[in-house]
């Protein structure tokens, strides 16, 4: 397979990251209906809990109680890297101090100001709990599991972006938060033998850290039979990988997509091990020879990663080159394309939620290609993805004048082609093939306040990739940030409609509500149809001055698109 080096940049997954509010101790949760051999653990300043590995002791926030860096996992170093994870070891009879975010896994995180983790270790594999101050072992509460973003090799389960405290204290949900690992640590392909490294352990992990909730949640006031997966960007793809794997069945039973590129294909098997071989030889090792991969050290394993990010494997299959380390098609956990397995029906049926920003495909196209673009560049590359369409899409997607800056075509064509066509094939085969339970968002609204940072400017004033979780986690005011009035209304309708997701398995279902005194209520909120033909194919329209409902999102281009057949299979 010829091989090159292209000028394309990796695929990032924005989040906005800032500080703490202080911790305030407020109140002790009391751990009920408790073996008597554990019932009498002295506890400490914080909140404690006890699970089969033994007691925890977190910290009291102002808003919430929160358990950072709970390991779920053995560490997966030395002989353990590059194996399937197995759960963490007990700390029995010592209490477990969960008072310090954990380390992010290892990576070189590139994404806007203050959105990586403060500290990196290959042993990562570590979780955050937060819950309401009103958690008890009886309580019951929904539970969200959140997988980050960041192209498979950036990115960490806490930030403060994704702080769950004002879902634990508006909604009564707990909030869940994880690291898995990443870029090569966590993907590499070998081989498919008993001694190869046969990849997909990001996905191992959250599958693991799933076990881990129905296990344990239980003990923070968690009801295991209502967990809700939901992620953004590489979470995103990884909780489609969930949704449709068997192997993931009975883990969560409702889910949320967040800005899916569908079009950007897992890498088949041949070609996860010639990226394998690569890496092996940017180590300077034997193709396979995990045992002389196993002595180098992160920083050699990070650093040989980096050398065969940009490598083309399969010149056919070019998108590739925006994900370069993520999972690949095993036979096992993988068996279809995302897109393709929603569109066929192969997925578990239950209450899923889709959607996206308005503006998505801007990080990809600036980012690969940082400098204006001419109209010979754009067809160079048009050429190069769709060679069997090329005028097709030419004619669909012309050049803006001579002179013109020709990216803000491609920023068009690439959201249509990437995001939103493709996103549009799985929501009607789960339409088709579901429950009915399916609905679809846009987020579109552009910050008021600037949190991309000096190297981030291309998103100011446009409503990026990741735009949307500042608003989702009503966390802006964390990073000392403040909405206006109309942003403040936009963030806790989505807070609304997530958290009734988890409570009901209807975003629309706010009956939890009554007994909750302090739940947000913004006054009325739009009632949000269900995707589907009978409601002419309705979705969320999430934006300022006020959510609203609309259909047929761009109806023609994508209808365009479809009669292609260009997304991977």
């Amino acid at each position: 397979m010829l091989r090159s080096k292209p000028s394309v940049a990796s695929m990032f997954s924005l989040a906005l990251r800032s500080e703490m509010f202080p911790l305030i101790v407020i109140f002790t949760v009391t751990c009920l209906g408790l073996p008597a051999s554990e019932a009498g653990v002295v506890r400490g300043d914080g909140p404690t809990v006890v699970t089969p590995n033994g007691p925890i002791e977190g910290l009291y926030l102002d808003e919430a109680n929160v358990f950072f860096g709970i390991p779920y996992a053995v560490p997966p170093v030395g002989d353990r890297r590059w194996r399937d994870p197995v759960p963490a070891k007990s700390w029995k009879p010592d209490v477990y101090k969960a008072v310090k975010p954990p380390p992010g896994c290892y990576q070189h995180c590139g994404t806007p100001p203050h959105t990586c983790p403060a500290t990196v270790s290959e042993d990562c594999l570590y979780l955050t709990v937060f819950t309401p101050r009103s958690a008890t072992t009886g309580s019951n509460f929904p539970v969200m599991l959140f997988l980050h973003g960041g192209n498979f090799v950036e990115g960490s389960g806490y930030s403060d972006l994704t702080d769950g405290r004002y879902y634990a204290n508006k909604t009564d949900t707990i909030s869940v938060l994880i690291n898995y690992r990443l870029g090569a640590f966590g993907f590499l392909v070998t081989g498919n033998g008993s001694e190869d490294a046969t990849g997909n352990y990001g996905i191992l992990d959250q599958r693991l850290a799933l076990e881990w909730v129905q296990t344990n949640i239980a003990s923070f006031g968690g009801d295991p039979n209502r967990v809700t997966l939901f992620g953004q960007s590489a979470g995103s793809q990884s909780v489609a990988v969930h949704v449709t794997s068997k192997r993931s069945q009975n883990l969560f039973h409702r889910a949320i997509i967040e800005s899916f590129p569908f079009s950007v294909p897992f890498k088949k098997y041949f070609e996860a091990v010639i990226l394998g071989n690569d890496f092996a030889e940017a180590l300077n090792c034997s193709h396979g020879d995990l045992k002389c991969m196993r002595t180098k050290s992160p920083a050699d394993v990070k650093g040989a990663q980096d050398k065969v990010g940009g490598v083309i494997i399969n010149p056919l299959r070019l998108f590739e080159m925006f994900e370069q380390w993520g999972p690949y098609i095993d036979g096992r956990d993988i068996t279809k394309q995302s897109v393709d397995a929603f569109m066929s029906g192969d997925f578990q049926k239950m209450p899923i939620i889709i959607g996206s920003t308005s503006d998505e495909a801007r990080i990809n196209v600036i980012g690969a290609f940082p400098k204006p673009m001419d109209v010979l560049q754009v067809y160079e590359y048009l050429l190069a993805l769709f060679p069997t369409h090329f005028f097709q899409v030419m004619a669909e997607y012309p050049p803006d004048p001579p002179g013109s800056d020709q990216r803000e075509p491609m920023i068009v064509a690439a959201n249509h082609v990437v995001f939103v066509c493709p996103e549009r094939a799985a929501l009607r085969g789960i339409a088709k093939y579901g429950d009915g339970n399916v609905w679809m968002y846009l987020f579109d609204h552009i910050l008021s306040f600037d949190a991309w940072g000096p190297h981030w400017q291309f998103c100011v004033n446009h409503s990026c990739h990741g735009a949307e979780l500042a608003f989702l986690f009503h966390s802006a005011p964390l990073g000392g940030f403040k909405y206006t009035a109309d942003e403040d209304v936009l963030s806790r309708s989505m807070v609304y409609y997530w958290s009734n997701m988890a409570h009901t398995g209807n975003p629309n279902d706010d009956t939890w509500r009554r007994n909750n005194p302090r739940s947000d209520s913004v006054g009325e909120f739009v009632e949000w149809p269900k995707y589907g033909n009978s409601t002419g194919w309705s979705y969320m329209h999430l934006m300022t001055p006020r959510d609203r409902a609309d259909k047929n999102y761009l109806q023609e281009k994508c209808d365009f698109w479809d009669s292609l057949d260009v997304y991977p299979r």
